[in-house]
């Protein structure tokens, strides 16, 4: 089992969606994913559980399951109704406890998705954000993710970013990919593509993101090295 709950910043659903869609894939056919970023507990938000991919789900109906289902459509998606398998009573402030876990463990012990509620065609879809390029032979993206060390992933990916680049965010400029975190000193910048093939904007031993006073939804430029600029 591996826990992702430390990676992401409490009620942050983009964050939730992005690292689920990088992580699941990595787990055997037959896992149930149990996601746990809910905001809206306690509310009119639906509770789901799904198959996709070889794979089931449980969460809340709040757009966390936004990138998995678009990179792999889901076979069925019901909404939970059956509370029989709940932890009662049920709290209105933890059905990560009370619902998603209990939910979970059933199908893991050979419960059928069919049987908790009704199948739905609809769910709640955060569109998920795409570089774009800018007209001047560049790329306009933005930060969508942040880690527990502040770095700051983008959505540019790494095929989309040229040789000798230079990165702009924040009024701060980073010039060039490096290989490595210890291609550069520590305390120095540097832009690296991460684990998930995305550019990241870093420094060797500290937090990007403290440093420039940035987060998620933070804009990004990435343009070739040619193109004059102000540092």
């Amino acid at each position: 089992v591996m826990d992702l709950t430390h990676e992401v910043e409490p009620g942050a659903i983009r964050s939730a969606a992005y690292l689920l869609s990088t992580a699941w894939g990595y787990y055997p056919t037959g896992t149930v994913h149990t996601v746990v970023v809910d905001p809206g507990v306690g509310g009119e938000r639906a509770v789901l559980a799904a198959e996709a991919g070889g794979h089931r789900f449980v969460g809340p109906d709040n757009g966390v399951f936004s990138e998995v289902f678009e990179d792999r459509p889901p076979e069925r998606v019901v909404r939970v109704e059956d509370d029989a398998v709940f932890l009662k009573p049920v709290s209105r402030t933890f059905h990560g406890r009370d619902i998603f876990s209990p939910v979970a463990a059933a199908l893991a012990g050979g419960m059928d998705v069919g049987e908790l509620g009704p199948v739905v065609k609809e769910w709640v879809r955060h569109e998920r954000p795409r570089a774009a390029a800018d007209g001047a032979g560049g790329l306009s993206g933005e930060v969508i993710y942040v880690d527990r060390f502040g770095n700051l992933v983008t959505n540019v990916r790494g095929a989309e970013v040229p040789a000798g680049a230079v990165i702009e965010i924040a009024g701060h400029r980073v010039a060039g990919l490096r290989g490595s975190y210890d291609a550069v000193g520590r305390g120095e910048w540097l832009a690296i593509i991460g684990s998930t093939d995305r550019l990241e904007i870093s420094i060797n031993g500290g937090s990007a993101a403290a440093a420039l006073g940035v987060t998620v939804g933070q804009p990004v430029r990435v343009r070739p090295s040619s193109e004059k600029g102000s540092a």
